[in-house]
């Protein structure tokens, strides 16, 4: 069974304070966590044919085509402030001005 100190520290870590009556049942309820953890580490799972997905759809990709675009001078004529070949916007973090 977990002892009493690992519980404290659990709660300490997770800035509660519990009571003693509290202290027992979380001290059996994280018991039977680890406990319920050590059966799911035990099982033996073979390697062989493990599903990953229960779909046999496999990654389509397209290839990447280079389509006409616009310029960077086109992109930035409806922008209200621009500085040299950039957008700017009003600054929402507080810092030191560039």
């Amino acid at each position: 069974m977990i002892e009493k100190e690992q519980v404290k520290h659990i709660a300490d870590l997770a800035k509660l304070s519990i009571s003693d009556d509290e202290m027992e049942k979380y001290q059996k309820q994280l018991t039977d966590i680890l406990t319920e953890i050590d059966k799911i580490v035990e099982v033996e799972i073979p390697e062989e044919n493990i599903m990953i997905s229960p779909s046999d759809n496999e990654n389509m990709y397209s290839d990447d085509i280079i389509e006409t675009h616009i310029s960077k001078s086109d992109a930035l004529l409806n922008a209200k402030h621009t500085r040299s070949d950039y957008i700017t916007v009003p600054r929402v973090l507080e810092g030191e001005e560039e």
